[in-house]
């Protein structure tokens, strides 16, 4: 207790830490025995407020009296629960007093309150008067947000709504909006069904809020089904459920918001879990999902449970003696078809407790719910040409905008009144669409026939549809000209869009030269400078981007140089690899011969290991000594002179 009697303090004045005095009581800030502690003196408190709850004199709340519950503590703060009477609030007083002569701790009286509800007048100012607490009225703010016994509701959640949206507001808006405008009506947008797809899906991969939540709430559920100990599923069981199943009761009009919305989960949760029947203590015979999946009630809907005899709260249990199932007579032909069914299918001598079952799986996962809830839809083949990596989310999101035909082309701005001309601003011909834009116009068919000469494709420009189809089949790999062909496609779709708004907007002229430099530049630099490769990869890159002519800043003399060196040295890289490999395999086997004892195989060993090591720190050093030489006689090209001068493109 040396580190609790012996704090020291010091105060900081500008900066400066002046004197050093004892603390009278308390510890250090910051000290980690300090939430131990704590959490020791808070446990002392709860088991005191325990103890008071089995007073004559003390009453509980009329919701808390099946679990005899007086008290809930979060954290500093505490929650304190009693009839309305006198003699309760007393029996509170007493046993907040008593915990501040021992601890020493007291309740803050401006910052506590008292909620009444159905409480008289007289009785009120009484309790008010004894306790010192002001009176308090929902809702209450904790933690940021309303405490209330209803529904929440606009109102409620104002303050909260205000500050994010004040957040958002003083972000650049130009990148939330086509029009750099949070208001005002919006034209054109993509379906927010579609946007919350997966990406394979031919969406964006955002999740529904409200599908979330409600994969969370359920596991609300299955704590309430498979956690009976705990204080919020024994409270739920003894005041709403009231000895009877989650899935069989009825809806209750009477209950609070967030309960009837608990209790509409029922139909999903048939569907999520699964019973697996022990001993059938925790199983409800009519109800609970237990024959294969589902409920007695689901698989034999003809039957009725007053003709069955058998009451609507039975467990499992309560139909077995002596190891044997015990079923009533059936009175129809569907009551007896049930009875034999159960009897001939589900054993009775199984040990251990009942089982809840998520996805044949016996712990929840939200993940797991949310895929169970959220319905995919039918794949698209574009998907890895945008997302697979290596990519450019700006280059990606504007191809994705264009090929779900959300972008705002001149053809839709004409149709709602925007602009007084449909006419695309690169050629002045035609009408600006989609299609047009990218790879119709004249501009666009020399910017494509640039590109696609760059990757190594030699012939024209297709349609918008056939091109996206004919890059998303043919370059799905990871090698690298499948990856620089998927950025070359997206970068150009990306460049002419900019090209395209620079025109309308600052009235530049457009020039396909620039865009192709652009396209050619970003392919570089995204190939050249990853941060999550290796550098063997990357060497290896940029050897095939060498001999596509995408580094040509390098003089034609040292290219070929360069290219025979770099191959070369990734070549003898391998083999020393392999030969290392090879030689580390071996090590056991050397100088392990029979007639040896433990301790001399350890020492030999031992001594092989530090040759080995040796040996692989020289052809390391040998290796770095080889590859400085290279790029001292050939260095890397920098980011600027990836752009070429005026010279026929090859990216």
């Amino acid at each position: 207790m040396i580190c609790v009697r012996t704090p020291k303090y010091s105060v900081s004045i500008n900066g400066s830490l002046y004197g050093y005095f004892k603390g009278g009581r308390g510890l250090r800030q910051g000290d980690p025995l300090s939430p131990t502690l704590f959490v020791i003196v808070m446990d002392y408190l709860s088991r005191h407020l325990s103890e008071i709850g089995s007073r004559v004199l003390f009453k509980h709340h009329r919701g808390c009296k099946t679990v005899k519950l007086n008290h809930l503590s979060f954290a500093g703060d505490l929650l304190l629960f009693c009839h309305g009477d006198l003699d309760s609030a007393k029996c509170l007083k007493d046993g907040l007093n008593h915990f501040q002569e021992v601890s020493g701790l007291s309740v803050n009286k401006d910052k506590s309150s008292i909620f009444f509800c159905n409480v008289p007048d007289d009785q009120k100012r009484n309790i008010l008067d004894y306790m010192e607490f002001g009176e308090g009225y929902l809702p209450v703010k904790y933690l940021g947000m309303a405490l209330i016994s209803r529904r929440l509701t606009k109102e409620d959640c104002q303050v909260v709504i205000l500050k994010i949206t004040s957040r958002i507001t003083s972000w650049n808006m130009k990148y939330l909006s086509y029009t750099g405008s949070s208001s005002g009506r919006k034209y054109g947008g993509i379906a927010w069904e579609t946007v919350c797809q997966k990406k394979k899906s031919g969406g964006l991969g955002i999740k529904k809020v409200d599908l979330w939540n409600t994969a969370a709430v359920m596991k609300q559920v299955w704590i309430m089904l498979t956690n009976k100990c705990s204080l919020w599923p024994h409270w739920v069981i003894q005041n709403k459920l009231k000895k009877l199943s989650y899935l069989g009761i009825t809806k209750p009009y009477k209950a609070s918001w967030s309960w009837r919305n608990l209790v509409k989960l029922r139909s999903l949760a048939k569907d999520l879990f699964e019973y697996i029947v022990g001993n059938g203590r925790d199983t409800y015979f009519w109800f609970d999902p237990w024959v294969h999946g589902k409920s007695v009630l689901d698989t034999f809907p003809g039957i009725s449970t007053k003709d069955a005899d058998i009451p609507k709260d039975a467990r499992t249990s309560d139909l077995i003696k002596n190891g044997n199932r015990i079923l009533p007579d059936a009175a129809d032909e569907v009551t007896l078809h049930v009875c034999e069914f159960i009897r001939n299918i589900f054993a009775t001598n199984r040990q251990g407790n009942d089982k809840v079952m998520v996805l044949k799986k016996e712990f929840f996962t939200i993940k797991a719910a949310w895929n169970f809830l959220f319905l995919d839809s039918q794949m698209v083949s574009w998907s890895s040409l945008l997302w697979k990596g290596p990519s450019i989310p700006r280059y990606s999101s504007i191809t994705w905008i264009a090929i779900q035909k959300g972008l705002n082309t001149r053809d839709k701005l004409f149709r709602w009144g925007s602009v007084n001309s449909p006419c695309c601003v690169l050629c002045n011909n035609e009408v600006e669409t989609v299609s047009h834009l990218f790879f119709s116009s004249n501009f666009s068919d020399v910017v494509w026939r640039g590109v696609l000469r760059g990757c190594g494709i030699l012939r024209s420009p297709l349609r918008w549809s056939r091109e996206i189809s004919w890059f998303a089949r043919k370059f799905k790999g990871r090698s690298v000209s499948n990856r620089l062909c998927r950025l070359a496609f997206c970068a150009a779709v990306y460049f002419i869009w900019m090209e395209r708004n620079n025109a309308i907007f600052k009235g530049c002229r457009p020039k396909d030269s620039d865009v192709i430099k652009k396209v050619r530049f970003a392919v570089c630099y995204c190939l050249n400078c990853p941060s999550d490769r290796s550098d063997l990869e990357v060497m290896q890159e940029r050897v095939h981007l060498s001999s596509l002519g995408v580094i040509s800043s390098w003089e034609y003399e040292n290219s070929l140089v360069s290219y025979i060196l770099v191959r070369l040295s990734v070549w003898w890289y391998d083999i020393i690899m392999r030969l290392l490999e090879d030689k580390q395999k071996r090590l056991p086997d050397i100088g392990m011969g029979q007639g040896r004892t433990t301790k001399q195989k350890e020492r030999i060993s031992a001594k092989i290991q530090r040759g080995f090591g040796g040996f692989s720190l020289f052809v390391i050093l040998v290796f770095l000594f080889c590859l400085g030489l290279l790029l001292s006689l050939c260095p890397p090209a920098s980011c600027g002179d990836f752009f070429f001068n005026g010279a026929p493109m090859m990216i």
